[in-house]
């Protein structure tokens, strides 16, 4: 029925639009003709043929008895007549004129022939313009009879126009009449159907109602006793339910976050341990909730108290005003972002701050407040955490654009970090991953308020990327949008709600906008009591560090490759390079060390960057006692070089570790020098084995089965003191380190580099650098960072806590990752050592002792006790004696001035220090007494030292022990001394090939005032005075083997005692730092070296004009060197050892 009444409508409607466009054309088309002239009329054939409805019904009426039949004929009819009128206007002009020029003859013609009575041309004349003048008049009568039928033909096109809207009405009526019957038709078909339907409904609706009634009846009854079965049991699960969970509010420890805060039991707070260790006082219920919770970040966190006004819950409890529970909020899942009421809006993550502190480990939960309207106003209760540890809200509070969009990027970094290096596909979110690893992952909660202030739209964009990709990383975003705040060009506020968890602040209640809590409503808590708020602020401040602090045992991280067996070690080879863990990676990974592997050529040397607290010292351990557990000492030769007053690698001193062969603590940059001569040296040795064999690199130079060759790890931590200076040392070490660095790889040679920072070591080159591509980065300055990882220093600025770095290699794409080194205690080192002796004890391995630096000590003359006494036990000293005085800044043998019997053999030696003085004498009267003859050799000491100086404990030792004869002599007998050593000059005199030898050892010459020069002029003897006695013994003694060995406190005493001249009698020297012009006095020039610490004196031989070297005096010799010097034969393996 509706169908056809529509239809009908439809039909309808479009006959009446119809008819009404017809009508508006016809009245138009009669508009624009009205005003045609004659000559327009012939365009109608064409107007008529393409719009026939456009006709003036102002034109009178025709019989329409008479109209053409089609339109051609119509048309054709019209043609005619406009062809006669437009053939008919062409000629009218010219009628006219030859009529009218003829009529005008005429009649002046016949008025002049009147005029002179010609009469007959007048009668002529006349008729001829009677002629003119009749078919002028037969013209127009012919032309009004043409236009009128013209006009006949516009009254046909009208009638037509008429005839054709008649039509169209008549189609129209006729149409709507169809349609009507149409419609009545299905009217009637329909009502007919429908009517068979109802009665076939009603036949068989009555037919079923009688059987299923009783059927209906009873089921409705036993629903409803179902129905009240069921609510019953239900209304006794939901009391049940509802008791245990306001119960284990109260029980459980991390239920204490589902309560108040005016609960009693906030008094009793204990907070949860990040490795499930309980505190004694909690119950066994909270420690055994804390060891399941341990580790994992809460994203459940009470905001208030939400109601739920559910009519059947009131009927249920109708005592219950409102049916309320904890109302929390999900940070674990999604971001939460909070509109509307700004100062409820700041109060609730005040709150929800406190919280996530009370119920996060200690130190686990890092915060990122942004705030950059209120500028830390706003977390002003949280700036204490600061005071603890600067990491606990990631050292300040943010509110400038530019410090705020590198957090953005720290952050988005972080994420990058997390998800590609620890959750992968294998783990959902962070919490999963922390319950396995070892090394927790932080949790990060980024507080922004007065968003978007200060936010651009990259930032903006960036922060929303954080809010959405966060949280499975353990980045958590809580954003406060203030709306009546500008925002920037393309900031879109609304995008931050979208994904998000909103809720809207009012002034006393919070609504959430998710669809299924629109009926629920939360009340916001009140802020925590202030002595509540600063207890936790306080005691997870105190205990943030313990519960940052990350331990990987070294042992444990070992034991994962086999290493904690001793028969598992030494069994590796380094033909194919070297390579060692490091620490943890993530789960089930552990970062390596690898250099010199084939298919990792650009992995041969590495350079590890940390600043002080880092742990890069305990990296360098970790690295270097596994690679002695791991490799043997054939296979891998270790140089340790610790340039800046470190004494990290004395361990490996007092370890006795048979891989090492150079030692130098607090190395000073000369030796370090050396030590890179002496690889250089080893490099040029292996080039040439090399080419003999015509092999290119230690692999297959030890594939050819031409026996051992360890690979050489030279390490040199603080390395940019050696370019300290712009001088020859700087420049010699870049020559070497660039060829060490750029040729060692095929020689089996790798050059590890530490440094606290790269500001000293400008004038490294970039040489040096571009080839040492295994970058590890602590903790360090950004500028280093950005030095060394370019575009990717961002990698290290979120680095936190010690041990934590980056593994980054150089021109490999995401080849960078981050670790945490293992931690090696000090019970860790020497359980370390104790094997390594016992792995080389039970090969057979003697442990040997390698060249060893002490940069800040004096050196030990027991380290030397073999090359000394070999000096007389080989002969290489062709006899004569050798005064050893210490070590030189190099590996060579320890400096000393010989002693044979020629002009200026003395020696000079001016120290302030008087103990330090005396070490050097004792030294060098050791070393004379183990060279020489005890029965051609004379000791004298006149002793004019202090009496109560502590160093007389190692001369009594010495003299104990020396086989010679010594005598002691007091400064009152000097003069006798003298005139006795004079007596032997001049009966050596008179013997020229006398071999014996004479050394008088003048200590502390200062206090000896009867030798000095300017007093004994005045001291009376019988036959010369001492001084020139003992002038002539300085400069002729040492011809006939008499040399004097003296010892004074500063340069200006020289003059005083000796003279004038009395200097250039001693051809050796020895100072402590000196002025310039003390030494250009003592030394005669004033360009020296610069002593670096009180155990380095300058050294001058006349045999080596013009070089003033440094050295590191011998200490006093110990007992057990004078028993090593005095008490043992010395066998030729000794010797040549």
């Amino acid at each position: 029925m509706s169908a056809a009444n529509k239809a009908f409508e439809e039909i309808s409607q479009a006959g009446l639009n119809r008819l009404e466009k017809v009508q508006k054309d016809v009245e138009g088309f009669c508009q624009k003709t009205a005003a045609w002239s004659g000559d327009d009329l012939y365009r109608l054939p064409k107007l008529l043929f393409c719009r026939l409805p456009q006709i003036d019904d102002q034109l009178p009426d025709v019989d329409q008895s008479n109209l053409p039949a089609t339109v051609e004929e119509l048309l054709a009819s019209g043609n005619e007549a406009l062809a006669q009128l437009r053939a008919l206007s062409k000629r009218r002009p010219e009628i006219l004129k030859y009529c009218g020029w003829t009529i005008v003859g005429s009649a002046i013609l016949l008025s002049a022939l009147i005029r002179f009575g010609n009469y007959g041309w007048a009668l002529l004349f006349l008729i001829a313009g009677a002629l003119a003048s009749y078919y002028l008049w037969k013209c127009d009568t012919e032309y009004v009879r043409t236009f009128q039928s013209v006009m006949r033909f516009g009254r046909l096109v009208k009638a037509l126009g008429v005839q054709w809207i008649e039509e169209t009405r008549r189609h129209c009526q006729s149409r709507t009449e169809e349609a009507l019957s149409r419609r009545d038709r299905n009217i009637a078909q329909a009502n007919q159907k429908l009517q068979k339907e109802d009665a076939n409904l009603k036949a068989v609706a009555s037919k079923n109602a009688t059987e299923s009634r009783a059927k209906y009846d009873q089921a409705l009854v036993n629903l409803k006793n179902e129905h009240a079965k069921r609510m019953t049991a239900q209304r006794k699960n939901a009391e049940l339910l509802i008791r245990r969970a306001r119960k284990t509010c109260y029980d459980a420890s991390q239920g204490i976050g589902a309560l108040g805060w005016t609960s009693n039991l906030w008094n009793e707070w204990v907070p949860i341990s990040a490795h499930g260790n309980g505190s004694a006082d909690e119950t066994s219920d909270m420690a055994e909730s804390n060891n399941e919770e341990s580790g994992r970040f809460h994203g459940n966190v009470r905001i208030g108290t939400l109601q739920i006004p559910t009519p059947e819950l009131r009927k249920w409890f109708p005592d219950e005003r409102d049916f309320s529970c904890p109302g929390t909020t999900d940070l674990g899942s999604q971001s939460l972002t909070l509109i509307g009421d700004q100062a409820v809006a700041r109060q609730l993550i005040s709150n929800l701050v406190t919280r996530i502190l009370a119920l996060t480990p200690a130190g686990l939960a890092r915060f990122a407040f942004i705030d950059p309207v209120g500028i830390a106003r706003n977390v002003a209760p949280f700036l204490a955490l600061k005071d603890y540890d600067e990491r606990l809200i990631g050292g300040r509070v943010l509110s400038e654009p530019q410090d705020i969009e590198r957090k953005l990027e720290d952050l988005s970094r972080d994420i990058t970090a997390v998800w590609q290096d620890k959750l992968r596909d294998r783990y959902d979110s962070i919490d999963e991953y922390n319950r396995e690893a070892s090394v927790l992952e932080p949790y990060r909660v980024l507080v922004v308020f007065d968003y978007p202030a200060k936010f651009s739209d990259t930032m903006a964009a960036r922060l929303q990327s954080i809010a959405q990709t966060g949280p499975r990383c353990g980045v958590f975003t809580i954003l406060c949008v203030d709306k009546s705040r500008p925002a920037s060009y393309g900031v879109d506020v609304n995008a931050m709600l979208r994904g998000a968890e909103v809720l809207e602040a009012y002034g006393d209640h919070i609504l959430c906008k998710q669809e299924d809590l629109k009926c629920c409503r939360v009340i916001p808590d009140p802020s925590p009591p202030e002595a509540l708020l600063r207890h936790i602020v306080s005691y997870i401040g105190e205990h943030a560090k313990a519960g940052m602090k990350v331990e990987v045992k070294f042992e444990r991280l070992f034991a994962a490759i086999g290493l904690d067996n001793d028969a598992r070690c030494w069994r590796a080879s380094t033909k194919d390079g070297i390579d060692i863990p490091l620490g943890p990676r993530g789960v089930g990974k552990t970062q390596d060390l690898v250099l010199g592997q084939e298919g990792r050529d650009t992995e041969n040397h590495a350079l590890i960057l940390g600043t002080t607290g880092s742990g890069k010292s305990n990296l360098m351990h970790v690295a270097l006692y596994g690679l002695c557990l791991k490799y043997a000492p054939d296979e891998l030769e270790l140089y340790l070089l610790d340039l800046k007053e470190g004494i990290e690698f004395k361990t490996y001193v007092d370890g006795a570790i048979p891989h090492a062969k150079v030692i130098g603590i607090e190395t000073e940059r000369e030796f370090a020098l050396s030590v890179l001569r002496a690889i250089s040296s080893e490099f040029e040795r292996r080039s040439e084995l090399f080419k003999a064999k015509g092999v290119q690199n230690i692999s297959r130079y030890r594939s050819a089965g031409t026996g051992l060759l360890p690979r050489l790890l030279l390490v040199i931590d603080e390395f940019q003191e050696l370019f300290a200076a712009n001088d020859s040392i700087a420049r010699d070490s870049d020559v070497l380190l660039e060829k060490l660095v750029r040729k060692g790889r095929s020689y089996g040679i790798h050059v590890v580099l530490g440094s606290q920072t790269l500001a000293g070591s400008s004038d490294l080159s970039r040489a040096i650098l571009a080839q040492i591509n295994v970058r590890i980065l602590l903790k360090c300055d950004e500028q280093d960072a950005r030095r060394l990882l370019g575009d990717d220093q961002g990698l290290v600025r979120t680095i936190a806590r010690p041990g934590e770095g980056v593994y980054y290699v150089m021109r490999e794409v995401g080849d960078d990752s981050r670790f945490q080194v293992a931690l090696m205690s000090n019970e860790d080192k020497a359980r370390a050592q104790r094997r390594i002796r016992s792995l080389a004890s039970s090969r057979g391995i003697p442990t040997g002792r390698p060249v060893i630096f002490r940069g800040s000590e004096p050196a030990l003359i027991e380290d030397w006790v073999h090359y000394i006494r070999s000096g007389r036990a080989d002969g290489t000293n062709n006899g004569v004696p050798v005064a050893t005085f210490g070590e030189p800044l190099e590996i060579r043998p320890p400096i000393g001035a010989s002693f044979p019997s020629q002009s200026g053999r003395n020696l000079l030696l001016v120290s302030r220090d008087e103990a330090r003085g005396m070490n050097v004498m004792l030294s060098a009267l050791a070393s004379l007494a183990a060279q020489t003859d005890p029965d051609k050799t004379w000791f004298y000491v006149l002793d004019g030292a202090q009496q109560t100086a502590t160093w007389r404990e190692s001369l009594g030792l010495l003299l104990e022990a020396i086989p010679h004869q010594v005598e002691i002599v007091p400064p009152r007998e000097a003069a006798s001394l003298i005139s006795r050593l004079s007596a032997e000059f001049q009966l050596r005199g008179s013997q020229p090939q006398s071999i014996t030898k004479s050394f008088l050892f003048l200590l502390g010459a200062q206090r000896i005032r009867q030798i000095h020069h300017e007093e004994v002029a005045f001291m009376p003897d019988q036959s010369a005075p001492v001084g020139n006695l003992f002038a002539t013994l300085l400069r002729d003694g040492p011809d006939v083997g008499i040399h004097c060995i003296t010892q004074l406190d500063v340069v200006s005493s020289v003059e005083r005692v000796f003279g004038y001249s009395g200097i250039k009698s001693f051809g050796v020297r020895l100072s402590s730092q000196l002025s310039d012009s003390e030494a250009n006095h003592f030394f005669g020039s004033t360009a020296i070296p610069k002593l670096n610490n009180p155990a380095q004196m300058l050294f001058y031989d006349e045999e080596n004009p013009g070089v003033v070297e440094k050295l590191r005096y011998f200490q006093a010799p110990s007992k057990a060197a004078v028993q090593q010097l005095f008490h043992h034969s010395v066998s030729k393996e000794e010797s040549i050892a």
